[in-house]
C-alpha cells in the first residue's frame, strides 16, 4: 500500500514530499513552498517529518535551517512536530538535531522506539536468545551488528572500513565496541 492509500484509509490529508524535497504536493497538485500549506489551514494538527535528505542536506552536509524555522512557526502555532527515522536516538544527538528543534514526538529505529515529549511511550524489542543467536552469527562471519536500545547503541563486533563509511555518509559517530549484554535491544 503506498504511502497516500494509507494515508486516505487513516482519514488523514497527506502532504507529500519528493524525495529531492523539491516540490511538495497537496491533493496531487505541485506547490512551491510546503509551509505556505501548513499556515492555510487550519485543522492540521501533526507534522511527520524524516531527518536525512529531508531537514539533514546530504549535499551541504548542513540541516535545511528553513525547513527547521518552519517547523519552529509550526509549534508555535501549536501544531505538533514529530520526527520520524531511521535513526537510533544516539544517532540523532550525534548529529545535534536537538541543537535547533525540540519535537513533540520522536520515532526512531524505524519505529521500534517512540518517544512523545522525551518519554519513551513504546518499544518493540528482540528477545534476548534472538540477540545472542544474532550476535553469535555476526562474529563467527566476521560481520557488523549495531544494537539499539531506546536510547543507547553499540556494536558487537570488530569495526570494519566500509561500516566506518557508512557512518561517515550519516554524519554520524561510530558507537562503542561491547559484548552484548543482555539487556532489551
Amino acid at each position: 500500500m503506498d504511502d497516500v492509500t494509507a494515508a486516505t484509509r487513516a482519514g488523514v490529508d497527506p502532504i507529500l514530499v519528493d524525495r529531492n524535497n523539491e516540490y511538495p504536493q497537496y491533493n496531487g497538485v505541485k506547490v512551491e513552498n510546503l509551509m505556505d500549506i501548513v499556515f492555510k489551514k487550519e485543522d492540521i494538527k501533526l507534522l511527520i517529518v524524516d531527518i536525512d535528505w529531508t531537514i539533514l542536506d546530504h549535499d551541504t552536509k548542513d540541516y535545511d535551517h528553513a525547513s527547521i524555522e518552519a517547523l519552529k512557526k509550526a509549534q508555535e502555532k501549536g501544531i505538533k512536530i514529530c520526527i520520524a527515522t531511521a535513526r537510533p536516538y544516539e544517532s540523532i544527538n550525534a548529529i545535534e538535531l536537538f541543537k535547533f528543534i525540540t519535537p513533540d514526538c520522536l520515532i526512531t529505529c524505524n519505529g521500534a522506539a517512540i518517544f512523545y515529549n522525551d518519554e519513551l511511550v513504546h518499544t518493540q524489542e528482540i528477545p534476548p536468545q534472538v540477540v545472542r543467536r544474532i550476535c553469535k552469527e555476526a562474529v563467527k562471519h566476521h560481520l557488523n551488528v549495531e544494537l539499539n536500545g531506546p536510547k543507547t547503541r553499540y556494536v558487537v563486533s570488530k569495526r570494519m572500513e566500509k561500516v566506518i563509511d557508512l557512518y561517515k555518509v550519516f554524519y554520524d559517530k561510530l558507537p562503542q565496541y561491547q559484548k552484548y549484554d543482555g539487556k532489551p535491544v
